[in-house]
This record gives structure tokens, sequence and C-alpha cells, in this order.
């Protein structure tokens, strides 16, 4: 397939964040991918949806911002986080109840994914633009990125300005 090719499948895929978590669905389990991968835009568009969504699990580390669903009203009825690191940010989250800790070492984090956990339903990350040859870069945070995208229906990327190439 051309670089013209992926150009024009790519465009036909672009659609804002607001109609992009309309995949998710009540009981959903969703990645955020870790620390500078997780997705702001689409964060803040699933908080929007928030109050009509029910028992949406949401799995995170080491968040180096507050995702906007930390802000929603009554979280526990509605999206959950789980986070295999925690931060700061996380830890008061956590403490408030509307969240979990996952302990595991960080080294073991792809296994778990294989044999331990839920797939996520939906995958979100940020991503570079696509490059010359049709591949987006998770950056900096691509440790178990693959893993995390196993079996679910559909995965969001959004773009960040991030170097390097995945």
């Amino acid at each position: 397939m051309s670089f013209a090719d992926y150009r024009e499948l790519y465009r036909q895929k672009l659609t804002t964040a607001d109609e992009a978590v309309k995949i998710i669905k009540s009981g959903d389990w969703v990645d955020y991918g870790f620390c500078a991968i997780q997705p702001r835009v689409l964060d803040e568009a699933l908080a929007r949806r928030a109050p009509e969504l029910e028992d949406v699990k949401v799995r995170g580390g080491i968040s180096l911002w507050k995702p906007a669903i930390f802000d929603i009203e009554d979280p526990a009825s509605h999206i959950i986080f789980n986070s295999h690191h925690m931060s700061g940010v996380e830890r008061h989250y956590i403490a408030s109840g509307a969240g979990f800790y996952e302990p595991m070492r960080y080294s073991e984090l792809p296994r778990y994914y294989y044999d331990h956990i839920t797939p996520p339903d939906v995958a979100m990350f940020q991503v570079t633009p696509m490059d010359s040859h049709g591949y987006f870069n998770f950056g900096l945070s691509a440790s178990h990125v693959r893993e995390g995208q196993g079996g679910h229906r559909g995965g969001q990327r959004e773009h960040a300005p991030l170097s390097g190439r995945f």
C-alpha cells in the first residue's frame, strides 16, 4: 500500500473526540496507556459522556496531569479509574474511594495484560501524526502498549507533538 493510500484511509477515519468516545459502552474496559500517552482530549470527551454511562473501568498509570474523568459527578457509578502505578495525582483520587490500585512490578505489566486482566474493549492513546510510511509513534511510554491493544473493539489515537517512531 502506498503512503497516499495510507493517508487516504487515515483521512477517512478521522473524527472528533466526542464522536470517537461513542464507541464506549457501559461496562467497558478502556485503556488510557501510561504517562505521556494518556489522551487529554479523548479523556475530556469521555468525561462529558459520563452521565450516560455506568460501570466503565479505565486503566492507566502514572498520570502526569489530572484526567477530566476525575472531576465527574458520582464517579463510582459511572467511571472507575484503575492504576497500574500511581502518581501523586492518582494517589489522591484513589484515596477518595473512586479508583483502585493494581499492585504489580512494572516489568510484569505486559504479561499482566496477557494472563491476569480482562483485555480492554477500547484503547485510547496520544500518538504522533502518521509518518511517511504510515506509522504512528507511541512516544515515551510504549513499554506495554502493544499488549494493551489486544482484543479491543476500537482504538482511538490522539495526535501530540512527540518524537521518534514505533
